[in-house]
């Protein structure tokens, strides 16, 4: 899919810029390359929360730092608030891509 087929808005969305497709008909196959794209940059990020997740509980038993474990409850908190938001994100997108074809 060409780069200029997409432009960016950084002011939609809570997480950074977020990609809209421009007035271009896409196909079937186009959609999911672009939503598995997506998609593997949410797990990624991901995965680096519960390597920190991991982080702190490995703190908080060996070590004792019982403070730790609200630093845990938020961090959870925040990274789920934020991953939901992403989800959010690419569905609304989804459905503006349906609609511009």
């Amino acid at each position: 899919m060409p780069y200029s087929d997409f432009k960016t808005s950084s002011d939609l969305g809570i997480i950074g810029d977020c990609i809209i497709l421009s007035n271009h008909h896409f196909g079937t196959f186009e959609l999911m390359v672009w939503s598995y794209g997506m998609y593997r940059i949410m797990v990624m990020l991901m995965a680096c929360e519960w390597l920190c997740f991991g982080l702190y509980i490995y703190l908080v038993v060996r070590l004792g730092l019982i403070w730790l474990v609200w630093l845990c409850i938020y961090k959870c908190v925040y990274g789920l608030y934020y991953e939901v938001c992403g989800i959010g994100i690419m569905l609304v997108n989804w459905n503006k891509m349906m609609y511009l074809r």
